[in-house]
């Protein structure tokens, strides 16, 4: 399966640069940006997200983060704290009910079992 999340950063203060921000994971950066929104996609298992079980539902979480990483700072990159965090979840019914998800441009039908997107 595969996590697709836009962030719009356009109200952010202080203003952020979205080609800046990453997941968890540092190494994970935006596949795309613009002045203010990142798109992110990464399979459910990379980029820090971390998987728990809620009830009947697996959930898997991960966070759209800014550092000042080019700054120079005394403390090391792991300790210095985001300045824009944005907590991203999906949730997948353990039972293999259908998620629905949509975005503007497309809508896809996310199957728990498979966990791959069709198109609908």
């Amino acid at each position: 399966g595969k996590i697709v999340v836009v962030a719009d950063i356009s109200e952010t203060l202080p203003p952020i640069q979205p080609n800046l921000t990453t997941l968890l994971d540092q190494n994970c950066a935006p596949n795309d940006s613009d002045s203010t929104r990142a798109l992110f996609s990464f399979p459910l298992d990379s980029c820090g997200t971390v998987q728990t079980r809620e009830g009947n539902h697996i959930v898997y979480r991960n966070e759209v983060r800014y550092t000042e990483k080019f700054l120079p700072t005394t403390d090391s990159l792991s300790d210095q704290k985001p300045r824009y965090r944005l907590t991203v979840q999906c949730h997948y019914p353990v039972n293999g009910t259908s998620t629905y998800a949509t975005s503007r441009e497309h809508a896809f039908t996310l199957s728990a079992g498979q966990r791959k997107p069709r198109a609908i």
